[in-house]
């Protein structure tokens, strides 16, 4: 039995309605910022993807270690260079797929809680229950989970399509 479980035992049908919608609200408002500053940083390494490609293609050797330029020995092909961007994309995409998982799991757990408990407290009461939304708010904010995962892969995708060109302008000779 989940904490939150035990926590609806014993509460008024209104009391289990106004945790539950609390719960669910928390935990879609919590999603969506993470999601938010997980797809920030993704494209924050693409930038610094980006930067490190292009500074070793200039071959720039400063004095000072540069903490903005991530430090990779970049091949020469540029395919090379794809594959270990590539590599980075989609574990990045991983993760936030992990995370929308994770909170849409959150949400399912909450609302089978909920229904477990009204479902307790209508065979201890014979009143009619009154109908909620808590179904709507699960289904609707599991859809917009998969919307924000679609969204910030998108976003790394763009991020990708852009750093490609840095990829190929830089593996081209100078004349």
């Amino acid at each position: 039995m989940s904490r939150f479980t035990s926590a609806l035992s014993g509460q008024t049908v209104n009391d289990m309605i106004q945790r539950t919608t609390g719960r669910l609200e928390s935990l879609h408002s919590e999603g969506v910022h993470r999601l938010s500053e997980m797809c920030c940083y993704a494209v924050s390494q693409l930038l610094l993807l980006g930067k490190s490609v292009i500074s070793n293609a200039n071959k720039v050797q400063d004095e000072e270690p540069n903490d903005d330029i991530v430090n990779i020995d970049w091949p020469e092909d540029c395919v090379e260079k794809a594959k270990i961007i590539r590599a980075k994309a989609q574990s990045m995409t991983g993760y936030i797929e992990a995370v929308s998982s994770s909170f849409t799991t959150g949400i399912s757990d909450t609302a089978e809680a909920y229904q477990a408990a009204i479902k307790n407290a209508s065979a201890l009461s014979h009143e009619a229950l009154p109908q909620t939304t808590i179904n709507e708010k699960v289904k609707s904010f599991s859809q917009h989970f998969q919307t924000d995962q679609t969204t910030a892969v998108a976003k790394i995708i763009d991020g990708l399509q852009y750093l490609s060109y840095v990829v190929v302008s830089t593996s081209m000779p100078s004349v």
